[in-house]
Order: structure tokens, then C-alpha cells, then sequence
């Protein structure tokens, strides 16, 4: 459908006042860049997002280009704090990231985050990386997550916005292709600890319909997949559809709504020790702070059995979340570049997450990479 590029050439020409600096054309998206370093793109078809596209990489462009015939349509753009960003169509690896996903905004590197059980930090760096495979970056708890244990690629391949991570019991990483899978349905793929990543020890569809970024995915003390469908379901509800591992996630052991009411991307999930399920709420709380929101595994997810707020203030969509083996929440704020940690906040379950036990600006992930 047509974008209305004339609402955004109006709102370029009121910044340009008859200055450009270059514009280039693909087939039905065109892009634009101004002296000032604001950039603006607009068009048709393809995955590529029109609008500013200063505003999306939070600092100002230096470069800014589109191309591509019909149906490969696509963007790059360099900001002036470093980061290369491209967006639209991938279906033959023209982003450059190493994945054909098709992106529909802005995105540098792409990061994931989960703790070990011996409560070290796994960055998961799922593009652009040395080794051309999605990449393992681990920090020690030990050093308050300043020392870097290790950096070192996987056996899978690069991955995209279509994948998820979590963590087996015995720090086997599980991903999770979401979308454009080979069996048409979410799949899982399993990375061996004990292979330093290596190798799998399993490849499988699962009974899941290919999900979509209104799905989440946590693990059980169990090793079971909790998938949560977070909107869309025409229940009004978050559910919650939980695969077991003894099937070697072939079969559901739950599919359920949740006490808590369809939620966006200013949710998080994680799996408390005891399985209760964890919903994370970052901003527009009515506590001014990040909330907590339990609900009970001994209900099926039915109850809440805590809402509160915490000693760490609102976030947003920098923000990703983890729990340690004694349910110390681990907040992360990250970036979508080679140095993926900005800041890491650790609340204390022991004070009902209303006292801070860490917060520090870590070692980047990138010294080595």
C-alpha cells in the first residue's frame, strides 16, 4: 500500500529549506538526506519502513542511500555514532548481515541475552560477526560481569529478528526459528554445552504454527518450551502454550490464557525458579518503575500470586531481562552495535526486588570479536 510520500516530503522541505545533500531511489522507496544529517524515506512494497530515519537510530545520518529493483527494495544508512544500519528486502542477503530476513526498520547487530546456571551472562551476537556464524560472548558473574570467560562462533549459522534463544538446565542453547522454516512450523535447534557449541543435538519442527514477534519463549526448570502468545488470539488474554521436552517438544503439556490481559512489546517473560511465570512490565506502569507481574505455576497461570513495582526505574525496549538460579532479577540495556552492554542492574529477590545489588557499565563484548 502507498505510504503518502507527499506527507513526508512536506515535513523534509520544512527542514531542508531548499537544501539536499542526496537522495536515491529504489523502485517504490526513495530516501533523502539532509546537510543537518536528518534522513527521511518513503515509498512502496518491500519491507522497508517509511519515516525519519534519524529519529529510529537516535543520533543523526551521515550516509544515507535506497536501491533495488521491484520487489528488492531496500536501505542503508551510517550514523554519525558509528553504526550501520540496512533495512527492507533480504531475500538474496543484500542486507549484509548475513541473513535473508526481510527487516522492516532500521536494525545494527542483533543481540540476545540469557543466564547460565552458574549465573554467567551469555550475549548471543546472532549477526555481523567474524566468524559468520552466530556468535557465544560470555561474562563472568564472578566480576560482576566485567571479565570476558570466552568469545567464540557456533555451529548455526547467522540469524535474524526470526529467531529466539533461551538456555536448557544444563546450558544447552536452544534456538528458536520462528518463521520461514523448512517444516513450516517453529522449530528448534539444540546447541551442546558440552561441544563448546559446536554441534547439535537436535533439529526439530515442533507442533507450533510458525510464530511471529507476538510470540516469547522461556524454559522451564524442566527443559520444557513455554511459548507465549502475547496478542492476536481473540481470547483478550496472554497465553501460554507449553511444549514438553521428554517428546522431545512434540507434544503440548499446556495451552492455557493467562490472569494477565493481552500485552506488547513493553512486556518481558521470564521463568521464575518454582515456574511461575514472570511478565515484566517496563514502562507506562502505574508505579513509575519497571513492575512485576507473577503469575503462580501451581494455578496453570490463572493467578497472579505478586504485582509490584521495583527499585529499578521504567525502561523500554533497550531493556532485556534475565533470572539467575535464586531469582535475582538481571536487567540488561543494550545497543545494536559491536558493543552490545551499556549498563546492567541487578535486583534482589530477597528484598521483593526493591533493592539494587549491581549497577555498572561492563567490559564491551567487543575487545575480542
Amino acid at each position: 500500500a502507498a505510504m503518502w510520500p507527499r506527507t513526508l516530503l512536506a515535513l523534509a522541505a520544512a527542514r531542508l529549506a531548499g537544501a539536499a545533500l542526496s537522495i536515491s531511489a529504489a523502485a517504490h522507496y526513495t530516501c533523502l538526506l539532509t546537510p543537518g544529517g536528518s534522513g527521511y524515506c518513503w515509498g512502496r512494497g518491500g519491507q522497508s519502513t517509511p519515516g525519519a530515519v534519524d529519529a529510529r537510530l537516535g543520533s543523526p545520518v551521515l550516509s544515507l542511500s535506497s536501491g533495488g529493483t521491484e520487489g528488492f527494495e531496500h536501505a542503508c544508512a551510517i550514523s554519525s555514532a558509528g553504526g550501520a544500519y540496512c533495512w527492507g528486502y533480504a531475500s538474496y542477503g543484500q542486507l549484509g548481515d548475513g541473513v535473508t530476513d526481510d527487516v522492516q526498520q532500521p536494525l545494527g547487530t542483533l543481540w540476545a541475552f540469557a543466564l547460565m546456571s552458574s549465573g554467567d551472562l551469555m550475549a548471543i551476537k546472532q549477526n555481523n560477526t567474524a566468524t559468520g556464524m552466530t556468535e557465544l560472548h560470555v561474562f563472568s558473574r564472578a566480576s560482576n560481569f566485567k571479565e570476558r570467560l570466552n568469545t567464540f562462533g557456533t555451529a548455526l549459522h547467522q540469524t535474524g529478528v526470526t529467531f529466539a534463544f533461551v538456555l536448557k538446565s544444563n546450558d544447552d542453547l536452544v534456538a528458536i526459528s520462528k518463521r520461514y522454516t523448512g517444516t513450516g512450523m517453529t522449530e528448534v535447534h539444540v546447541l551442546s554445552a558440552s561441544s563448546l557449541y559446536q554441534s547439535f543435538t537436535l533439529n526439530i519442527g515442533t507442533p507450533l504454527l510458525e510464530t511471529d514477534d507476538t510470540w516469547k519463549f522461556a524454559m522451564k526448570s524442566n527443559d520444557d518450551l513455554v511459548a507465549i502468545r502475547q496478542r492476536g488470539s481473540g481470547t483478550a488474554r496472554t497465553e501460554v502454550h507449553v511444549l514438553s521436552a521428554s517428546s522431545f517438544y512434540q507434544e503440548f503439556t499446556l495451552q492455557t490464557v493467562t490472569a494477565l490481559q493481552e500485552t506488547g512489546d513493553t512486556f518481558a517473560f521470564a521463568m521464575m525458579g518454582n515456574d511461575d511465570l514472570l511478565g515484566i512490565l517496563k514502562k507506562n506502569t502505574g508505579t513509575s518503575s519497571t513492575e512485576l507481574h507473577v503469575m503462580s505455576a501451581s494455578s496453570n497461570y490463572q493467578n497472579f500470586s505478586r504485582q509490584l513495582g521495583t527499585a529499578l526505574h521504567e525502561t523500554d525496549g533497550d531493556w532485556a531481562f534475565a533470572l539467575t538460579s535464586d531469582d535475582d532479577l538481571v536487567g540488561i540495556r543494550t545497543q545494536d552495535r559491536d558493543d552490545p552492554v551499556l549498563e546492567i542492574a541487578v535486583l534482589a529477590a530477597v528484598s521483593n526486588y526493591q533493592a539494587k545489588i549491581m549497577a555498572l557499565q561492563p567490559t564491551s563484548a567487543s575487545q575480542s570479536s
